[in-house]
C-alpha cells in the first residue's frame, strides 16, 4: 500500500525516486514503466508529481487508481501533483486533487508575479494555506527572469525560513540544479529531497 499522507516525508528514509512525470501529460513513461524500473533497481518508493491545473487535462481518477493499483510487491508509491503558485497566493489545483494527494509540489516558475516581493508574499501564503508540501525546483522563476544574482539573499532567506517548517520539504532538483549544490547545506538533510524531475528513462538515476 502507499505510504500514508500524514507521514509523507517518511520516504526520505527509503531508497526512493522523487518527482516523476508520466505519459498522462508530457512524460514519455507510463506509471507501469516506473514500477518496472523500481523493481529491477531495488527502489522502495516512487513519488509521482504529475502536472495539474484547476481544470485538469487528464483523467485524475485514472491516474490515482493506476498508482494505487501498482503500489505493491515491495514498491510503494505516493500520489502527487505539481501545481503552480497563482498571484493570489493559492495553488492551481482543484480541491479533489488536494484531497487525494499524498504530496503536493508547489512551483513558482510558472507564476505571473509583479516582482520579487510579490513572489515572496505568495510563497508565504501557500506554505501557510496547504499541507504535505514540497517546494520544487526552488528559484526557477528568478533564474528564468534573469534576476537571480541580485535576489540571492532573498532566495537564501526563503530557503532558511521554509526549511524550519517540519511539514514542508525542499527539493534539490537535478534537472535545474536548484537548490544549487553550493547552497545545499542551507537546507538540513531532514528537510531536503533529491528530485529527478523525470520525463524519460534517461532522467532516471539511483543515488
Amino acid at each position: 500500500m502507499a505510504i500514508q499522507s500524514n507521514t509523507f516525508s517518511s520516504f526520505l528514509r527509503s531508497r526512493y525516486l522523487f518527482h516523476l512525470h508520466t505519459d498522462f501529460v508530457d512524460g514519455e513513461l507510463s506509471i507501469a514503466d516506473y514500477f518496472q524500473f523500481a523493481r529491477k533497481n531495488n527502489v522502495e518508493v516512487l513519488v509521482f508529481l504529475e502536472h495539474i491545473r484547476k481544470e485538469p487535462t487528464y483523467d485524475v481518477d485514472r491516474y490515482v487508481a493506476q498508482i494505487r493499483e501498482n503500489s505493491k510487491n515491495g514498491v510503494h508509491a505516493l500520489v502527487g501533483f505539481e501545481a503552480k503558485i497563482l498571484s493570489n497566493g493559492t495553488l492551481d489545483i482543484p480541491d479533489h486533487c488536494i484531497n487525494v494527494a499524498d504530496v503536493i509540489g508547489f512551483a513558482e516558475h510558472g507564476g505571473d508575479f509583479e516582482d520579487v516581493c510579490s513572489l515572496y508574499r505568495c510563497i508565504a501564503q501557500v506554505v501557510n494555506r496547504y499541507s504535505r508540501l514540497v517546494w520544487v525546483h526552488p528559484g526557477l522563476w528568478l533564474k528564468r527572469k534573469k534576476i537571480w544574482n541580485e535576489n540571492l539573499l532573498t532566495y537564501l532567506s526563503l530557503l532558511q525560513i521554509i526549511s524550519k517548517r517540519s511539514d514542508i520539504l525542499i527539493e534539490q532538483n537535478k534537472r535545474y540544479d536548484l537548490v544549487p549544490v553550493r547552497f545545499a547545506k542551507t537546507v538540513p538533510n531532514s528537510r531536503r529531497v533529491i528530485g529527478l524531475d523525470s520525463h524519460r528513462f534517461s532522467d532516471l538515476s539511483i543515488s
